[in-house]
């Protein structure tokens, strides 16, 4: 299972330059952890009550799933 951090060395490397300063280095890790603390509220936030993952639980991820698709395709990511 790959991890927050392990995704935050990821993003760092193939998107900040290389010479990035330590404020800006700073300043998007902060931002990428605040964008996984907002997914991880809003899936908790979706998950309807029980153990079964619901048809309404899938049509919320994919809500979800098709924002962060447009938000990339706009040249977001």
């Amino acid at each position: 299972m790959s991890t927050f951090f392990a995704e935050w060395k990821a993003y760092r490397q193939q998107v900040l330059p290389a010479d990035a300063s330590e404020v800006q280095v700073t300043e998007c890790r902060r931002a990428f952890y605040a964008g996984a603390s907002a997914f991880l509220f809003l899936t908790s936030k979706l998950m309807s009550d029980g153990d079964a993952i619901t048809d309404a639980d899938m049509d919320a991820i994919m809500k979800v799933h098709s924002e962060l698709a447009e938000f990339a395709n706009r040249g977001g990511l």
